[in-house]
C-alpha cells in the first residue's frame, strides 16, 4: 500500500512561506508593474553598457532594479489580494488536488484550503496587535498540517476503495476456504473508508470553527490571549487527527499482511 509514499511529501508552514517569497517575484511581473521595470531596466542597462561604455553604471543601475523588484514583492506579500492569490498558488503546487477523482472529497480538500487561505488573512490583519507572540504562526503550522492529514486521507479513501473492489468476491461466487477472513478484511477496510472520509470532514469542521474564532480575535482588545488559545486548541485536534491516521495505517497495514499470507 502506497499510503506512506504521500505522507513523505510533508507541507510545513515554513515551506509554505518560502514558497510565497519564490512566487512573489514572478507575480511582480505577470500581474504587477515588475515587467515595466525590467523594460526599462533593460534599455538603461543596455545604452550605459553598449553606448556610453559604463558598465559600473549598469551594474548599479542593475543592483537598484534587484532592490526595488525585492520591495515591490515585499509589498505584494503584505497586501490583502495580492497575497492571498499568490498564497493560494503556493497551496495548489503543494497540495495538488487534480489527481483525485473522487468529486465530493475534491471539492472538501478545495474548500480547506479556502479556509486556510482566509484563517491566514485573519492572522495577517491581528499582526501589528500580536507584537512577539508566535502563536498565530503556530495556529497556521497546524492547520497546514491538517491540510496535508486531509489530502492523504482522500487519497488513501481512493486506494482503500480499488483495493476493496479486489477483495469482494463476484456475485454468486462459491465461497472458499478463506472466505471468512477474506470477509473480515473487507468489513474492517469498509470501516476504514467511512472514517477516512470522516477525517476529511473533521478538518474542514474545525477550520471553520478556526476561521469562526480567529475573526473574534481580529476585533477583540486581547488579541494575543485569544491568539495563544487558537493556537494550543488547533496543536491539540493536530495530534489526535494524527493518532487517528496511524491507527488507520496500522489497521490498514494488517489487512495487507492478512492478505499477503493467506495468497
Amino acid at each position: 500500500m502506497r499510503t506512506g509514499m504521500r505522507s513523505r511529501r510533508q507541507l510545513e508552514y515554513s515551506t509554505l512561506q518560502r514558497e510565497l517569497w519564490k512566487r512573489a517575484i514572478p507575480y511582480t511581473f505577470a500581474r504587477g508593474q515588475g515587467g515595466v521595470i525590467a523594460f526599462a531596466w533593460a534599455v538603461g542597462a543596455g545604452l550605459l553598457s553598449v553606448v556610453y561604455h559604463m558598465p559600473t553604471m549598469a551594474g548599479a543601475l542593475t543592483g537598484a532594479m534587484l532592490a526595488l523588484e525585492g520591495l515591490m514583492a515585499r509589498g505584494y506579500l503584505r497586501g490583502g489580494e495580492s497575497r492571498t492569490q499568490i498564497l493560494r498558488e503556493a497551496l495548489a503546487r503543494h497540495l495538488d488536488l487534480r489527481g483525485l477523482e473522487d468529486g465530493p472529497l475534491r471539492a472538501a480538500c478545495a474548500r480547506a484550503q479556502d479556509l486556510f487561505v482566509e484563517i491566514a488573512a485573519k492572522v495577517d490583519d491581528v499582526a501589528p496587535q500580536r507584537g512577539a507572540s508566535a502563536d498565530p504562526e503556530r495556529l497556521l503550522a497546524a492547520a497546514c498540517a491538517m491540510l496535508v492529514l486531509q489530502l492523504d486521507a482522500a487519497h488513501r479513501v481512493e486506494e482503500y476503495s480499488r483495493i476493496l473492489g479486489l477483495l469482494e468476491p463476484p456475485e454468486g461466487a462459491s465461497r472458499d476456504s478463506i472466505a471468512g477472513l477474506r470477509d473480515e478484511n473487507v468489513r474492517t477496510l469498509k470501516k476504514l473508508i467511512v472514517e477516512e472520509r470522516q477525517l476529511v470532514t473533521d478538518v474542514n469542521a474545525w477550520l471553520e470553527t478556526a476561521l469562526l474564532q480567529s475573526l473574534q480575535v481580529t476585533r477583540s482588545a486581547a488579541a494575543n490571549v485569544g491568539a495563544g488559545e487558537l493556537a494550543h486548541d488547533a496543536d491539540e485536534v493536530l495530534h489526535d487527527l494524527q493518532a487517528v491516521v496511524e491507527a488507520h495505517r496500522e489497521a490498514a497495514d494488517l489487512i495487507l499482511r492478512t492478505v499477503a499470507t493467506a495468497s
